[in-house]
Formats: C-alpha cells, sequence, structure tokens
C-alpha cells in the first residue's frame, strides 16, 4: 500500500491545498495530511482550528487521514513508516524553497523523498501569507479558499502583556477580536478603534 505525507501549516487552508490533496488522493492509497506546529510562528488559525477545518474539508475522502505534529517531519515519517512527501510547488520559488528542505529531509533520513507536484494553474497565486493579509484588510478572500475558512478569516487575534496598553485599529471588516494572554491582563488596557 502506497502512503504519502502531505505537510504544511494549512494557515489558512486554500483550494491550492485541497487541489493537492484531490490529486494526492488518486495517486496514492492513503494520504497523510499533517498540520504543522511551530512554536516560533504566529498563526491566524490555533491549531484546533486548523484540524477541524481540515477534517471537515476532507471529510469526503476515504483515504486521507489528518494529523498535528511539533516536530520534525522525517520523525513524523518513521512514526508512521511512511518516506515520501509530497508538495504542491506554484513556481521557481517555490521549488528552490521545497528543494532546500528536501536536501535537507533527506540529510535527516536517506529515506525519505519529495515528490513535487506542480500547482493547477488556477491556483499558482494562492499564497497562505498573502490571504491572511487580504483577509485582514477585507479583501475578497472568495475565490482562493473554502467558504469554512471564508466563514473565519476575518478574526484577528491579539497577544497581550501585563501592565501595557495597547490601542489597535483594526478594518470594519473584523467580525471579532480574541485577546489571548499568558501572563496576564492585570493593569492592562486595550482601546479598540474600527477604521
Amino acid at each position: 500500500m502506497q502512503k504519502v505525507i502531505f505537510p504544511g501549516s494549512f494557515d489558512p487552508v486554500t483550494n491550492g491545498h485541497l487541489n493537492v490533496i484531490d490529486r494526492a488522493t488518486k495517486l496514492f492509497d492513503n494520504v497523510e495530511v499533517v498540520i504543522s506546529v511551530n512554536p516560533q510562528k504566529q498563526y491566524l488559525f490555533s491549531v484546533e482550528e486548523r484540524f477541524d477545518m481540515m477534517e471537515k474539508l476532507t471529510a469526503h475522502y476515504d483515504n486521507v487521514h489528518i494529523s498535528v505534529w511539533d516536530k520534525l517531519i522525517v520523525d513524523f515519517a518513521k512514526k508512521i513508516d511512511t518516506f515520501l512527501i509530497i508538495r504542491g510547488v506554484r513556481s521557481i520559488t517555490d521549488f528552490t524553497y521545497e528543494f532546500e528542505l528536501s536536501l535537507m529531509n533527506h540529510g535527516l533520513d536517506n529515506r525519505i523523498e519529495t515528490l513535487y507536484l506542480p500547482t493547477d494553474s488556477k491556483y499558482s497565486l494562492l499564497k497562505s501569507s498573502a490571504i491572511k493579509e487580504l483577509a485582514y484588510f477585507g479583501g475578497n478572500i472568495s475565490k482562493m479558499v473554502p467558504p469554512l475558512v471564508e466563514a473565519d478569516g476575518g478574526n484577528v487575534e491579539i497577544p497581550v502583556s501585563a501592565n501595557v496598553e495597547y490601542t489597535v485599529t483594526v478594518p470594519e471588516a473584523v467580525d471579532w477580536i480574541h485577546v489571548v494572554s499568558t501572563k496576564g491582563m492585570v493593569d492592562s488596557k486595550i482601546t479598540l478603534t474600527v477604521d
């Protein structure tokens, strides 16, 4: 049985990601979608939200499984005994980055191989970071992400610390703001203005 790993942050899940998953389901017996967690990165969606969205968006496939991983992808590959990674590439820039990443993964475990799947041309301009920025400023992202993702795309999360004053200006399109504090909000003041 041929299995493949499709890792990524999926923040947000895009139509391009779903296109790669759909095509992979036709090429492989099992597709393991791995949602990466990197504590060095700030995400728009929590890992729980990304997992939930991906699970709902791929529920109609019998051969797709969703996992969350916060370590090296080569360690995940060893854990599930699958050493083929699939990556969607939109451009030469993507390929250069993915090629270097595949060399590093292969250097960590020479059983790891990476297969590059060129993006369907209608999704070639979809980049998660650009979509997040567009959503933040109230732009139309309906052709870039599934409706499930678009429904949550206007949310803004602001990390705060104690004893600090914050003034945040948000675009009118933002539906809600979630204030996150890991150190407590003692004597903190948050002022929100709508642009």
